[in-house]
């Protein structure tokens, strides 16, 4: 089966995440397109707020393929061959024999100020979600700050898509960060359409940069028979 990951990329003025291709992988090779869907969050709606075509990949209608990882996105990777960075990936279980697919998709193969970013798809088995995200916009936490936590809860903004991202201690409650864009879009559209979505699992790494500290698990079901139509460039869906 092929293995994917969607690649977005963030307009710098209005902060807005666009799934603009999708990189897939074989046992064979690496391919890349770019998402020429009519979402509302896809290339088109990318190069209407201004985005230039990337310049490894100047045709929107090609299938690109290579035998190794692109070099444009490879340069993204953390140098698994020094040993302070395999200390650093250790708890995410990445190490210097894991494949390229693995760690992009695990940390997402991002540089501070970098408009690019890649993230697995939702995967649905039926009407069943699940998918993990690390909360963005956090503090730096410690050990201690993590084990107060005896909850996490998901919050939707009234005015917006916007999910935060709670702690519940004995002292109350504290806003913590937000579910990146295109999760929480999806999550919103979830939410009002009454359907279900619960944090299932969290999970600290003390030594990682903040971006990478809490990752979160989350479950839900939903009624397909209601248009989710813009969310399906991001999602996986498998029927029994």
């Amino acid at each position: 089966m092929d293995k994917k990951l969607c690649l977005l990329w963030q307009d710098v003025y209005s902060k807005r995440w666009y799934h603009i291709g999708n990189l897939k992988f074989t046992n064979e090779f690496y391919e890349f397109a770019y998402e020429n869907s009519e979402s509302r969050f896809s290339l088109l709606a990318a190069l209407e707020s201004g985005y230039r075509l990337h310049p490894s990949f100047p045709k929107r209608d090609e299938v690109y393929k290579s035998k190794k990882l692109f070099n444009c996105f490879s340069r993204k990777l953390p140098n698994f061959k020094r040993k302070e960075v395999q200390s650093k990936y250790a708890p995410l279980s990445l190490t210097i024999n894991s494949s390229e697919y693995e760690i992009l998709a695990l940390i997402g193969g991002r540089f501070i100020g970098d408009s690019y970013e890649f993230m697995k798809p939702v995967e649905f088995k039926g009407n069943d979600f699940e998918f993990n995200f690390y909360v963005r916009g956090t503090r730096h936490y410690s050990l201690s700050d993590f084990l107060k936590i005896n909850s996490l809860l998901l919050r939707k903004k009234i005015d917006g898509h916007i999910i935060r991202v709670f702690e519940k201690t004995n002292e109350g409650e504290n806003d913590i960060g937000y579910m990146p864009s295109l999760f929480a879009d999806l999550c919103s559209h979830i939410i009002e359409n009454k359907d279900k979505v619960e944090v299932i699992d969290y999970k600290f790494y003390e030594k990682l940069p903040s971006e990478l500290q809490i990752q979160v698990a989350i479950k839900g079901t939903v009624n397909l028979s209601i248009d989710y139509q813009d969310y399906k460039s991001v999602c996986d869906f498998h029927f029994s």
